[in-house]
């Protein structure tokens, strides 16, 4: 479980035909795309604040699997 308190750093270093994808159930629901791109269910995005929403539906999302 995480609390307030955790951090994480490091590099993650995908090949470049990958990206990274978190899903609910089988909907995709954030995509972090190799060249920055970052897509909310399917849409690029322009803010932080999708990122965030959309990393809350997410989490929110797998607590109930």
């Amino acid at each position: 479980m995480l609390n307030d308190k955790t951090t994480f750093t490091g590099t993650l270093i995908l090949p470049e035909d990958q990206s990274i994808t978190f899903k609910v159930s089988n909907d995709e629901i954030l995509k972090l795309e190799v060249n920055g791109d970052i897509l909310v269910k399917g849409k690029l995005i322009e803010n932080d604040k999708q990122v965030v929403d959309a990393l809350r539906e997410f989490i929110k999302g797998n607590k109930n699997d």
